[in-house]
């Protein structure tokens, strides 16, 4: 290689790790500034005031065939409920299907349902232990535990 060649080299690599120096600092000071914003959005998110609970009017054949988005710890679950108390969850997310797939051999997990009263009651086995949650019915929506409503995609 002519010395040329290597002097702009040289001189290419010497400006970037400038400019990486100088910018750098900044440009990650402002990343955290836009997550600590996203962090405090989603604090208050969940200070909201819970859903006021109505009357329940979903029954069993209002949920057979429908799908509803949950959210745990961070992950967004499409649960459909079918016939006979089951239900299947799974995601939309091609990586969290891969990476179910991979390390649990599966990219959706089969459950059971069931309502008593104003609760509807959810459960899988998930690395050999049963999952429960349950899910207050009101009016026609579905209200977490943490008082945040389920969405339902169809």
């Amino acid at each position: 290689m002519s010395s040329n060649k290597k002097m702009i080299i040289g001189t290419a690599v010497v400006l970037l790790l400038f400019v990486g120096v100088i910018v750098g600092p900044k440009a990650f000071s402002g990343f955290m500034e836009f997550r600590a914003k996203a962090l405090a959005n989603n604090k208050v998110a969940a200070k909201q005031a819970p859903e006021p609970i109505l009357p329940p009017l979903l029954k069993e054949a209002d949920l057979i065939g429908s799908i509803w988005n949950v959210s745990i710890k961070g992950f967004t679950l499409k649960v459909s409920f079918n016939a006979d108390g089951q239900a299947v969850a799974g995601s939309d997310n091609m990586v969290v299907r891969q990476l179910a797939k991979a390390k649990y051999g599966v990219e959706s997990l089969p459950g059971k349902w069931r309502i008593e009263g104003p609760k509807l009651y959810v459960s899988t086995t998930f690395e050999g232990k049963e999952v429960k949650t349950d899910l207050t019915i009101s009016g026609t929506r579905l209200i977490s535990k943490e008082g945040m409503p389920v969405v339902r995609v169809k």
